[in-house]
């Protein structure tokens, strides 16, 4: 009896765990019904794309306004051009031939300078490298004769603006953008040499000379290009031009006033970040194409069970035409942040920063939204930089009236308090020495680069 006692009793408790088994069941399976409902509303949802829409007027690339046998660009281009050829013709060729060749004969030019503008950058010692190298300075100019000339015609009565590539297969696209990049980088490299050669020799005239070439090359750049790459490359040719012209003031600072009146223009182009952001949006939708490729843009109703529901599924929450549309209205959004000016902007959507470092999940087009919310933020750092560009200027020019006063350097910090300074320098500014600095705008945006420091040595007077 006891035995089956304690048998009755087991099957009483296995009896008892049943309905808890069957309720705990009952449980997982809705939770699976549900979650694969949700996925196939998902799915349902993300499995049309919605219609292609029209790029925004404001968004479209404007057509050429300077005649291509009249466009610097195509000097720059042809810089590179071999010996008796016409550097203009020889960039025009290139380009409508669509070839590469314009970069790749860069491979057989020498830079010019090489190894002897470092001293060109908030540093003191620039007058005694001046002095060692001014027989290497000098020979450098008589040997690169040829380039000087070519550098001269790509400013001496020629507009500039930036030819951009046909708006086709993103790679295409990114592989012929800013063409002239090696031959404005290394007219900007000679000018800058010549006028540090200049100032070796106290040659007065040659170093306004020189620094004028390199301004107005700096601005023409600024004031011409269309592309993001292109301001990139006007920003460095003008900020190598600041850094040089400081440097002769601090080691030479009789040779302040020629330094000062080839510096003193800003083109009204360097801080307008509109200029380039058409082509950036245009280049964001030839990308978003190429990203999702021909079985994605593959219609629903050309899709047939054996054959494309396969591909179809892998671009599940990419949907390429509503993810263009999008793309559009954040540059719509970027263009009327940059609008307010810099570096206003960078405080407005879409350049503050997220605060999370997850990518907000859209329901429609899910993955779509996520590659538009990982790549805008990215363009921040860039209208950083081109702030930093009217800083820069505005600092150099803060260390010329600084030098023009004969302020000791004793007295420069109190000097310094009792400025009425530019808007974009107050909070920023500061001595270290003899070197005035600004922090500038692309460090506080995750583009601490050294080219980009502003360090600007003063001369001790």
């Amino acid at each position: 009896m006891p035995a089956d006692a304690a048998w009755a009793g087991g099957a009483g408790a296995r009896a008892g765990k049943r309905p808890l088994f069957r309720r705990l069941l009952r449980g997982l399976v809705g939770v699976l019904a549900a979650v694969l409902a949700l996925a196939a509303a998902w799915v349902a949802s993300n499995l049309v794309d919605s219609a292609p829409t029209e790029l925004p007027s404001v968004l479209r690339l404007p057509a050429p306004a300077v005649p291509d046998e009249r466009n610097a660009f195509f000097v720059l281009v042809g810089v590179a051009a071999p010996p008796g050829a016409d550097p203009s013709a020889w960039g025009r060729e290139q380009w409508s031939a669509n070839e590469d060749g314009a970069r790749s004969s860069w491979q057989a030019v020498k830079q010019p300078f090489e190894g002897m503008l470092d001293c060109a950058e908030a540093d003191l010692g620039c007058k005694a490298a001046l002095e060692r190298d001014s027989a290497r300075l000098a020979d450098e100019v008589g040997r690169h004769a040829e380039l000087g000339r070519r550098c001269l015609a790509a400013i001496d009565d020629m507009p500039f603006e930036e030819r951009l590539p046909p708006v086709e297969e993103a790679q295409r696209m990114l592989l012929r953008n800013a063409s002239h990049a090696l031959g404005a980088s290394t007219c900007g490299r000679w000018w800058a040499g010549v006028a540090l050669s200049a100032a070796a020799r106290g040659d007065r005239v040659g170093v306004a000379d020189a620094l004028d070439h390199a301004s107005r090359l700096g601005n023409a750049l600024l004031a011409g290009s269309r592309s993001l790459l292109g301001h990139a490359v006007a920003w460095g040719v003008a900020r190598r031009t600041w850094r040089v012209a400081a440097a002769i003031v601090a080691a030479y600072p009789s040779l302040l006033e020629p330094a000062s009146r080839a510096t003193s223009t800003l083109s009204e182009g360097a801080t307008d970040a509109t200029r380039w952001m058409a082509y950036e949006a245009n280049f964001a939708r030839a990308s978003i194409a190429e990203a999702t490729g021909a079985a994605c843009r593959t219609p629903l109703e050309t899709v047939s069970p054996d054959r494309g529901w396969g591909d179809r599924l892998v671009c599940l929450g990419l949907l390429p035409n509503l993810t263009k549309t999008r793309s559009d209205a954040v540059w719509l959004q970027a263009l009327a942040a940059v609008r307010q000016g810099l570096p206003p902007a960078l405080s407005r959507p879409p350049f503050v920063e997220p605060q999370s470092d997850w990518p907000r999940l859209a329901w429609r087009n899910t993955l779509g939204g996520v590659l538009l919310d990982i790549g805008t933020p990215l363009y921040a750092p860039y209208v950083a930089r081109q702030a930093d560009v009217a800083l820069h200027h505005a600092a150099l020019q803060l260390a010329f009236a600084l030098t023009r006063e004969h302020v000791p350097v004793d007295r420069r910090p109190a000097w310094l308090d009792t400025q009425v300074l530019a808007p974009q320098l107050r909070g920023r500014t500061r001595l270290e020495g003899d070197v005035l600095v600004v922090d500038h705008l692309g460090a506080t945006r995750g583009m601490n680069r050294p080219q980009d420091l502003i360090r600007i040595p003063l001369a001790r007077v």
